[in-house]
């Protein structure tokens, strides 16, 4: 008996961003920010990644407003520890400040644009995060150099022969494998036919 695993191979991998390539901190230029960020592109599954210093910075996600406005007094959600993962969930903009003295207003903040299909982007430093092995699918094929008496018996359906019209490639051991390589890779290969 021959034995096949087909396994999937990854399609789209979720990226870490280490924001702004360095650590989230007060930019040498008020744009550093927005500059790094409209150079990315940001996929629903990303996270992003602030590296600070606890003592020294937060992480405060902001509505639109508070964010144009560098206030800190109605965050949505405040990362505190650094550093910090921010998983990306949805797609939308989202607002990030530091919270800590004038830092926002000194160039500490961050909008991202989240969408569901990645863009290319030419300069894009993230750390792929390799998806989540998935369990290999195994099928038996039929050895066609072993004989088995339950395929003589003509009423009984086996592998399909070539002569057989009974079996169009779709059941059977055939047709599993068939549609296994349709499932995983989107095509359906020549049918197999056991002499």
């Amino acid at each position: 008996m021959a034995v096949l695993i087909i396994s999937s191979f990854g399609g789209s991998s979720a990226l870490q961003h280490k924001v702004g390539n360095s650590v989230w901190s007060i930019p040498p230029t008020k744009d550093f920010y927005a500059n790094w960020s409209s150079s990315r592109s940001f996929l629903v599954g990303d996270s992003l990644v602030f590296e600070f210093d606890s003592e020294l910075h937060n992480v405060m996600q902001v509505s639109r407003r508070d964010y144009d406005n560098c206030d800190a007094g109605h965050p949505l959600r405040v990362f505190d520890g650094g550093p910090t993962t921010v998983p990306l969930i949805e797609q939308g903009l989202f607002y990030y400040i530091c919270g800590l003295s004038n830092y926002c207003s000194l160039g500490q903040k961050l909008v991202v644009a989240v969408t569901v299909h990645r863009a290319s982007s030419p300069n894009s430093s993230a750390t792929p995060i390799p998806p989540p092995p998935l369990p290999a699918l195994q099928f038996s094929l039929p050895n066609p150099d072993r004989h088995d008496p339950q395929w003589d018996d003509p009423d009984i359906a086996g592998p399909p022969r070539a002569a057989d019209t009974r079996s169009s490639g779709v059941g059977g051991d055939n047709g599993i494998l068939g549609w296994a390589f349709f499932l995983i890779f989107g095509i359906f290969p020549p049918l197999l036919i056991f002499p």
